[in-house]
């Protein structure tokens, strides 16, 4: 962690809001009748990361201490561990699919050809 994030201070009302804000979309999730403003906390959520990444970037930029590359880096080290999860089950099902089409396509006659079907 760089020294000019260390520096900057816990703020208690910004977590007040993020509280605030994931209630909306809970309550959309639920199925309360007639909450159907989910997407409000979504934006609250998208205002406050905006306003706390630009917080980060002006005290850097105050400091001389910005960089576009460890910016990148920063956003690459929170958001890489929970695409990691999606991506692999992707990759997961995708195979699976695959292995489906080639065994079970041979056996029901699908008309879905392998590599060992090609005519010589």
């Amino acid at each position: 962690m760089s020294l000019v994030l260390a520096t900057l201070e816990y703020r208690s009302d910004v977590d007040g809001l993020r509280a605030v804000a994931v209630l909306p979309v809970l309550l959309f999730h639920a199925g309360f009748a007639g909450l159907s403003g989910g997407y409000v906390g979504v934006d609250v959520f998208f205002v406050i990361s905006g306003f706390l990444i630009t917080s980060i970037l002006q005290a850097e930029l105050e400091a001389g201490k910005f960089s576009i590359v460890r910016f990148y880096e920063r956003r690459v080290r929170r958001l890489a561990p929970s695409l990691a999860v999606p991506a692999g089950k992707r990759a997961q099902s995708m195979v699976q699919w695959w292995s489906f089409l080639r065994v079970g396509g041979e056996a029901r006659g699908s008309g879905v050809r392998s590599d060992r079907d090609v005519d010589l």
